[in-house]
C-alpha cells in the first residue's frame, strides 16, 4: 500500500524553512528502524545519537501507532531494524515482537541490534533463555555490538553502567550457539576505535599493525562462533565516505559483493574464512539527500520520521 505522506524536509539553513514533499521518493531497498523506548545499559563515545530523555517517558499509544504504521508501509520496506537504547532491557520488546509477528510476511528480514549488556540482577542462563522464547519465529538476523576482542576492553569502550554486566566469552558462546540451533545466525558489529585499531605508526609499521588487530579481532570472534563481522567507521561530522585505515590495509583482498548509494558503501571480504563487512556512511543519510528518503524511523515518542534526528518528519 502506497503511503500518503507529507514529508517536511528541513534544509541546512533553518531561516529558509521546510522542504514540501508529497510522496515518498526512496532509495532501493530502503530501512525501516524501530527505536524501543528505554534506556541503554552503555554510553559509548563514540555514539552519535543523543536520546532526548524526554524520550523516555511513559507512553500510551506506541503499540497502537507502531502495529497501524506497519499496515501502511509501501512495499519497497522489507527489512526492519530493531534497536535503541539498548532494545533488550526495553520493557516494550515482548510487544513489539509480538506486533512484528503478526506483519511478519511482509518483511524479508528482520534485524535486532543489542549489546548483550545485562543486569546484575539476571543470570545468563536465564537472559539466553529469555532471548530464544522472544526471538524465534520472529528475528532473522542479531547484529551483537562487540568493539574489541578482549572483554575487559570491550566493556571500557561500552562504559557499562553500574548494576550491569558485560557479556563474557562464555555467555557469548552460549548465546551464540542457542540462536543458531533456532537458524538465527550472529554478526559481530564493531566501530574501529583507537581502542582496537590505533592509527599513529607511519610507513610499513602502520599497515602491519593494523592488519595485525583486526587479524587478532576476526581469530577471536571466529572461535566464539559468529557467523561474521562488520566493521564500521566511526560516525563524526567529517568522517565522510573515505575508507577506514584498517579498510585499506586489507584492500588486496578479494570483495565478493559491495553495494554503495550516494550516502554509504558496504564491502563484504572473505577473510580467514569469515565474511567481514566494511561499512562507512554518513551520520544522517536521508539529510543528505534532499530527493530520496534512505529509511523510515520510528522514534519512542510515536513520531515518525525519515531520520533520527527527526529534521523529515513523516505524516501518515
Amino acid at each position: 500500500m502506497q503511503i500518503q505522506a507529507v514529508v517536511y524536509y528541513l534544509v541546512q539553513n533553518k531561516e529558509k524553512g521546510f522542504r514540501l514533499m508529497e510522496t515518498l521518493n526512496t532509495i532501493a531497498d530502503p530501512n525501516f528502524s524501530i527505536i524501543l523506548p528505554g534506556p541503554c545499559n552503555a554510553n559509548c563515545a563514540f555514539c552519535f545519537w543523543k536520546r532526548d530523555e524526554n524520550e523516555n517517558a511513559e507512553i500510551s499509544n506506541y503499540m497502537l501507532k507502531l502495529d497501524a504504521l506497519l499496515s501502511k508501509l509501501p512495499k519497497q520496506f522489507t527489512q526492519v531494524s530493531l534497536t535503541g537504547g539498548e532494545p533488550t532491557i526495553s520493557k516494550h520488546l515482548p510487544s513489539v515482537l509480538n506486533v512484528l509477528r503478526d506483519h511478519r510476511k511482509q518483511f524479508n528480514k528482520v534485524v535486532l541490534t543489542t549489546n548483550l549488556v545485562r543486569p546484575i540482577t539476571l543470570r545468563k542462563d536465564e537472559r539466553i533463555q529469555e532471548f530464544v522464547r522472544q526471538f524465534s519465529g520472529v528475528v532473522d538476523y542479531v547484529n551483537v555490538s562487540i568493539h574489541h576482542n578482549v572483554t575487559e576492553t570491550n566493556k571500557k569502550i561500552l562504559r557499562v553502567k553500574d548494576g550491569n554486566i558485560t557479556p563474557d566469552t562464555e555467555m557469548l558462546k552460549k548465546f551464540i550457539n542457542k540462536m543458531n540451533i533456532i537458524g538465527i545466525p550472529v554478526n559481530a558489529n564493531c566501530v574501529l576505535t583507537n581502542n582496537l585499531v590505533h592509527d599513529w605508526l607511519e610507513g610499513a609499521a602502520r599497515w602491519i599493525f593494523l592488519k595485525s588487530s583486526i587479524d587478532d579481532y576476526i581469530t577471536e570472534i571466529k572461535r566464539l562462533g559468529f557467523s561474521s563481522i562488520s566493521f564500521r567507521k566511526p560516525h563524526t561530522k567529517d568522517s565522510g565516505l573515505e575508507p577506514h585505515p584498517a579498510e585499506v590495509a586489507f584492500q588486496n583482498r578479494k570483495v565478493v559483493m559491495e553495494s554503495k548509494c550516494p550516502v554509504c558503501v558496504a564491502k563484504t571480504q572473505i577473510i580467514d574464512g569469515m565474511y567481514v563487512t566494511w561499512k562507512r556512511s554518513v551520520a544522517e543519510p536521508s539529510d543528505s539527500m534532499p530527493d530520496l528518503i534512505y529509511e523510515l524511523v520510528y522514534h519512542p515518542d510515536e513520531t515518525l520520521a525519515a531520520d533520527w534526528s527527526k529534521n523529515i518528519i513523516v505524516e501518515v
